[in-house]
């Protein structure tokens, strides 16, 4: 009789587990770029009291002993990191992924560990001024584009006058940004590899150029001398993103103080198993573990990874070759993802969850009686 009441009981905490899952994806599906869970289980059949020994001397082994469990249990708690509905909003600085990747935000202005970056789907970003120093009637400042929270929405930036020639492509857009394979290593999972990359192209001008991994900001300068100034005029009307998450102030490439023109993308991460990424209790947001790949892909959408390969045999040089980064990805101006989780579904979920926790209930209280029907015959 024990047996039966041992199979409610596993099934009882197993659908406990499965109501405290259900219960938070009802609360998140009305949270920005919130990812779902999804509960599996399996059977219980039995359970391994006892292993098996080998004879000893002149002394036989022992076999094993399993004792009959029944009822059922969780086996895994998976995230479901499909597309959620992309709506649209009324601020340039919200943005919405179309595709495969996550934004990357840093707690710090300078990361350098994995520590210190978490990964999202929500774009609900925000334009916060932080100002650098005065100089007599010259105040120069930044604005730099952060989450909800203030953590720091990291890009790629290019170095001055890393555009197109202007003739032919006015008014200077930016070269095609770069994608990187990288692997964080060493103690902290250090990110050191990421501040800079190269677009794969070769080293000769204008074709070569560099990108730093760093946060997205907008370089001030208000000054009384006209030609000086730079980006005076920044509102949430003067900037927008193209569909490769490129930076554009009043239609053109940001400058920097000095004038320099400094292309910014929004840089996007991509795994290698997004479900090895840890869930944080924001809910949308997700911080890196091993778990999730050695390797992350770290570039702007629309891009390609290059990989270097082995040399051939013969061939004296290595060779790039293209692995899908973000191919087909979009980055989408005055839009935000919903939560994949929806009321509709979730709610006939948490139906089903509670009638099997009360039969579970039903079959140790059915285990009980049988007992003390024994109980009463001895009488």
């Amino acid at each position: 009789m024990g047996d039966i009441r041992l199979t409610g009981v596993n099934s009882i905490q197993s659908m406990d587990q499965w109501l405290k899952v259900l219960a938070g994806n009802l609360t998140g599906s009305n949270v920005t770029g919130y990812k779902q869970q999804r509960v599996e289980f399996d059977d219980v059949l039995s359970q391994t009291m006892y292993g098996a020994t080998k004879p000893e001397g002149a002394f036989g082994g022992l076999n094993p002993i399993s004792m009959p469990m029944g009822g059922s249990r969780i086996s895994a708690i998976k995230t479901d990191f499909s597309q959620g509905l992309l709506a649209e909003s009324t601020r340039q600085t919200d943005l919405g992924i179309n595709g495969e990747g996550f934004f990357i935000l840093s707690k710090t202005p300078t990361p350098t560990t994995m520590d210190e970056l978490v990964f999202t789907r929500d774009g609900s970003f925000r334009l916060d001024y932080v100002v650098d120093g005065q100089l007599g009637t010259q105040t120069s400042g930044k604005f730099r584009l952060v989450n909800q929270e203030g953590m720091f929405v990291m890009g790629i930036q290019g170095e001055k006058n890393t555009y197109r020639d202007g003739a032919a492509n006015l008014p200077g857009f930016a070269l095609d940004p770069p994608a990187s394979r990288r692997s964080p290593s060493g103690d902290g999972a250090k990110i050191a590899e990421f501040k800079q990359l190269t677009n794969g192209e070769p080293n000769t001008s204008p074709s070569f150029q560099s990108y730093l991994f760093k946060p997205i900001e907008i370089d001030q300068v208000i000054s009384s001398d006209v030609a000086l100034a730079r980006n005076t005029n920044i509102s949430d009307e003067t900037i927008r993103f193209d569909e490769r998450g490129g930076l554009l102030v009043n239609g053109d490439v940001t400058t920097d103080k000095a004038g320099n023109k400094t292309p910014v993308f929004v840089a996007l991460a991509k795994f290698q198993s997004r479900e090895g990424l840890a869930r944080t209790s924001s809910g949308s947001l997700f911080s890196w573990t091993p778990a999730a790949g050695g390797d992350i892909f770290l570039g702007a959408a629309g891009s390609r990874v290059p990989t270097r390969t082995a040399p051939t045999a013969g061939v004296g040089n290595t060779a790039d070759t293209l692995d899908v980064g973000f191919d087909g990805t979009q980055v989408l101006g005055r839009r935000l993802e919903a939560s994949n989780s929806s009321v509709n579904t979730t709610l006939p979920e948490m139906t089903i969850a509670q009638k099997s926790f009360t039969a579970s209930v039903k079959i140790i209280q059915v285990g009980n009686a049988l007992i003390d029907d024994v109980n009463n015959l001895v009488r």
